[in-house]
């Protein structure tokens, strides 16, 4: 499990900030080229990247690397018989739980507002 969340935070690190960084500049780019700032899409598509970036540095990454160092604590507390995870693993395991399919739902509200243009 420790080299599993040390996996998830370089990916989340490099792949998920890269990969919104890139719909930052592109959405940027093309609401200054064909949109309008004011349009209502432009302004939720341009909001939930910043929301989802402030949850990946501020939440997913912060929380993953504890779980890493509990895990991994706690795979050398059981001096290689059964690894039981600490309640504090399953603390933080339950709160990615939570957070995660909110930052889901996120992600699916912003791609219906991108294709539908409510209130275009």
């Amino acid at each position: 499990m420790p080299a599993v969340a040390r996996a998830v935070v370089t990916w989340n690190r490099f792949g998920t900030t890269g990969g919104i960084l890139l719909a930052i500049i592109t959405g940027l780019y093309i609401a200054d080229d064909r949109w309008d700032f004011g349009n209502f899409f432009v302004v939720w598509g341009l909001l939930a990247v910043v929301i989802l970036l402030g949850l990946v540095h501020g939440f997913f990454i912060p929380k993953v690397k504890r779980l890493a160092e509990v895990s991994e604590a706690d795979a050398a507390a059981s001096h290689g018989g059964e690894v039981k995870l600490s309640e504090e693993a399953g603390r933080i395991s339950g709160g990615l739980n939570t957070v995660g399919p909110i930052a889901g739902i996120l992600i699916l509200l912003t791609v219906y507002v991108m294709t539908a243009k409510p209130f275009l």
